[in-house]
C-alpha cells in the first residue's frame, strides 16, 4: 500500500483514531537536526524509524549505513558514536552523545532532514512501504540557501523533497541514491555516496 500524503489538521485527527497495538503516530526529529549556516550537504529520509527513535536521533538504527559512509568519506568518528549511544541507558548520556554526533556533523557541513513531520505506521516497522499517513515538513526546508546539495535516500524522500521544493517554488538541487540493503549495493551507489559526502561537505 502506498503512503498517503494529508494536511497537517488531518493527520492529527486521524492520530485519535489509530489502533495502539498495530500502529504508532511518529514526529520527526528536524527541529532537532544540526542544519545551520555551515551547512552544505543534507541527506533526506521519510522519518526515522523505530530503533532511531529509541536513540533520540536520525539514523542511529543498528544496521544503518548512513554514518559509516560519512566515516569513510570524511575520517569521521560516527559509526563509534552511534554504537556507543546504543549501550547508553539514561537520557542524559543519550543526549550527551547526540551532542556529539551532531558536533561531528555540523564540522564537516553536513545535516539530516526528514520530509514528514508526522507520520502513521505499523507499529514498530520502518519501511516506507507500511507508512498509513504523513504530512510533509515544508517549514524546516524553508530558509536552506539554494546552494545546500541533497541526497535523498528513498524514492518516497525523493518524492516528498521534490513536492517540497514545489510548494516553495525552488529549484531542486539534489542527487536521489537510495541508502537501503540491497539497493546501496547496487550500480556503484555506495561509491556515489562516498564522492558525494566528499564533493559537498565541509
Amino acid at each position: 500500500m502506498k503512503p498517503t500524503p494529508v494536511e497537517e489538521n488531518e493527520i492529527l485527527l486521524k492520530k485519535k483514531e489509530i489502533d495502539e497495538t498495530k500502529e504508532e503516530f511518529v514526529e520527526n526529529f528536524n527541529k532537532y537536526s544540526c542544519v545551520t549556516p555551515k551547512t552544505r550537504l543534507i541527506i533526506v529520509g521519510t522519518i526515522t524509524p523505530p530503533d532511531g527513535m529509541n536513540n533520540g536521533y536520525f539514523y542511529t538504527a543498528p544496521h544503518n549505513s548512513v554514518y559509516r559512509l560519512i566515516d569513510e568519506s570524511k575520517s569521521t568518528n560516527l559509526k563509534r558514536l552511534k554504537k556507543s549511544l546504543s549501550k547508553e541507558t539514561t537520557p542524559e548520556k543519550k543526549e550527551a552523545v547526540v551532542t556529539q554526533i551532531k558536533n561531528v556533523l555540523e564540522e564537516n557541513g553536513i545535516a539530516f532532514l526528514d520530509i514528514m513531520k508526522y507520520a502513521i505506521r505499523q507499529l514498530n516497522k520502518s519501511d516506507d512501504d507500511l507508512i498509513k499517513y504523513y504530512c510533509i515538513d515544508i517549514e524546516r526546508f524553508k530558509n536552506i540557501p539554494n546552494s545546500v546539495y541533497f541526497i535523498c535516500n528513498s524514492k518516497l524522500a525523493k518524492e516528498g523533497y521534490l513536492n517540497i521544493c514545489k510548494a516553495l517554488h525552488r529549484e531542486p538541487n539534489y542527487i536521489y541514491l537510495p541508502q537501503n540493503f540491497p539497493h546501496l549495493y547496487r550500480n556503484g551507489n555506495e561509491e556515489k555516496w562516498i564522492e558525494i559526502i566528499k564533493k559537498y561537505s565541509i
